[in-house]
């Protein structure tokens, strides 16, 4: 009861976090869309990171692209970052992929770093699928070099490939040229030939030059 009157109220914690979980998933997912973005980080924020995860698990897609976009971008990162690889890859995986690129688009570059070196290699591939090649860009471009050659490496070999094909090769030279030469090197020299060949085409001789045997 302590917590239901909270989130009518628009209480900015939870007054019982144990307790929280135990409210029925329609009266949660309901309050929860309806607060306000202040009050909805501290409600997220006072939850253990098992009720978080539970929590969450509970909304459904709409409902949360609905409460990740009413957080602040630092408020979502730290809230995604809170949560495990298992229920991170559900949550980003759960959103449509519009949603999934604005918010992980919009996040301090710690906390991008943070989310996706967290998820597994599987659950990444699943993430990168099919994000917008705009947000695609900008998270690639947000991400600090080291963080960037780290997740593009844990990408499965087919989602690397098709992500930087999706990529226009001005934004393709960018992201590559931030790497060092033995991270692109490893990145195309696991890639099937004909992809390696496309891209080849795509990206400047000062770039092509440093990668002997890689690239055709």
């Amino acid at each position: 009861m302590p917590d239901y009157c909270g989130l009518v109220l628009s209480l900015p914690t939870v007054p019982v976090p144990g307790a929280f979980t135990q409210l029925p998933a329609s009266v949660v997912t309901q309050a929860l869309t309806a607060l306000p973005a202040s009050d909805l980080s501290g409600v997220l924020g006072s939850l253990s990171v098992g009720e978080l995860s539970q929590t969450l698990s509970e909304l459904s897609p709409a409902q949360l692209s609905s409460v990740l976009g009413t957080l602040s971008p630092a408020a979502a990162g730290g809230v995604l970052s809170e949560l495990p690889a298992s229920s991170l890859g559900s949550v980003l995986t759960a959103l449509p992929n519009e949603a999934t690129g604005t918010v992980l688009s919009e996040l301090p570059a710690s906390d991008l770093s943070s989310v996706l070196s967290g998820l597994p290699s599987a659950a990444l591939g699943n993430v990168f699928t099919g994000l917008p090649t705009g947000d695609l860009d900008e998270i690639l471009t947000t991400l600090p070099a080291s963080s960037a050659g780290s997740v593009l490496g844990a990408l499965p070999a087919p989602t690397l490939g098709s992500v930087l094909s999706q990529l226009p090769a001005n934004d393709l030279s960018s992201v590559l040229t931030r790497l060092s030469p033995s991270q692109v090197s490893s990145l195309l020299g696991g890639l099937p030939s004909g992809t390696v060949s496309q891209l080849a085409g795509e990206l400047p001789s000062s770039l092509t030059s440093g990668l002997p045997g890689v690239l055709p």
